[in-house]
C-alpha cells in the first residue's frame, strides 16, 4: 500500500507537485507503491521485485494498467 494511501486528494496532488518540481531540478525520487494509477503517473522507469529480486524493469513510455501488471504476474 503506498504511504501516501491515507493522504486527501489535496495533500497527494501537493506532494506529486513537490516531487515533480524536484526531478524538473536534476534530482531522482525513488517511490515505493503498489498503486498502478500512481506508479504510471509518477514514473519514467519501473523496477518490479518479487521476494527481494528484481523481475521487471520498465520504461515508462506508453505503458498501460495491463502491461505493468502483465509484468508483476
Amino acid at each position: 500500500m503506498s504511504r501516501l494511501a491515507g493522504s486527501t486528494t489535496g495533500a497527494k496532488q501537493e506532494i506529486y507537485g513537490f516531487i515533480e518540481e524536484f526531478v524538473e531540478h536534476g534530482n531522482g525520487v525513488i517511490m515505493v507503491s503498489s498503486e498502478v494509477d500512481e506508479v504510471l503517473g509518477m514514473s519514467t522507469r519501473i523496477v518490479i521485485f518479487r521476494r527481494g529480486k528484481i523481475t521487471a524493469e520498465l520504461d515508462n513510455r506508453g505503458l498501460t494498467a495491463a502491461d505493468l501488471l502483465h509484468a508483476a504476474s
